[in-house]
């Protein structure tokens, strides 16, 4: 990535000198979001152990963490849980609108495109409302990337208020089963929003259930740290486009 940088700078220093400078600026402010996107994951790796309880409830409330979630039901026995939150100034059905988009090929997610791209994910997450992906329907296929990679069925959907995303077999994408014990795979992502501040404010709370074989634990321990980076910046990222970009401007 910083050889690709280089050579894009080397080009912009033939043009005029006020549009090398851009560009010049633009592409280092990249490599050093690059590089600490970087090293944000690697320290979370490195410290996962210790502060795993903290990142797995980062920005809940207790309540909020042990308190029952629509979907929770079709992980019975997870054995990695988290339930992380934030606080959003925007009514309900703007943060909605957001959420409701998600999706490789769709919104995107939001998070470290540039990291995601970087394993061929082919994320571009939007700065817009889309209309056409306003509305999901139960049994829609949500990708995480192309191919055979990760994806989700939508299990249930109530706007604004609840989206559950199931996980699905990578080459059928047929939604996997409820499993029968711990040691079956299966993993659930899902989302509530609720109003605050007497519907000035919205309360987004994401939560994500793991069960699987036991010869796959060294990987998901793995997956857990670099997937609290990605959905911390999830949150963010949505929070910070729906106080940006009220819906009343988007469609003025």
């Amino acid at each position: 990535m910083v050889v690709v940088a280089v050579m894009r700078w080397r080009g912009a220093e033939r043009r005029s000198r006020r549009q090398g400078q851009a560009q010049s600026w633009r592409l280092s402010r990249e490599v050093l979001e690059g590089i600490a996107d970087g090293a944000e994951m690697a320290a979370v790796l490195l410290t996962a152990p210790v502060v795993r309880r903290w990142y797995n409830r980062w920005g809940a409330t207790p309540a909020e963490t042990v308190g029952a979630m629509p979907g929770d039901q079709l992980v019975p026995f997870p054995k990695l849980t988290s339930t992380r939150a934030v606080t959003i100034d925007a009514p309900l059905k703007e943060v909605w609108a957001w959420l409701v988009q998600i999706g490789q090929g769709r919104g995107g997610f939001y998070s470290i495109d540039r990291l995601e791209n970087l394993l061929r994910c082919d994320i571009h997450s939007a700065d817009r409302i889309i209309p056409e992906l306003q509305k999901v329907h139960e049994g829609d296929l949500i990708l995480l990337a192309p191919g055979e990679a990760p994806c989700y069925r939508v299990a249930m959907v109530e706007p604004p208020h609840v989206l559950v995303l199931a996980g699905a077999d990578p080459k059928t994408r047929a939604a996997q089963p409820i499993p029968a014990g711990p040691d079956e795979l299966a993993t659930t992502w899902q989302w509530t929003l609720r109003p605050v501040g007497g519907g000035r404010g919205t309360r987004l709370v994401a939560r994500q259930r793991y069960s699987y074989p036991g010869r796959q634990a060294v990987l998901w321990h793995v997956v857990e740290p670099v997937d609290f980076v990605m959905e911390r910046r999830m949150l963010g990222g949505i929070r910070a486009r729906a106080e940006a970009r009220p819906l009343a401007a988007l469609n003025a």
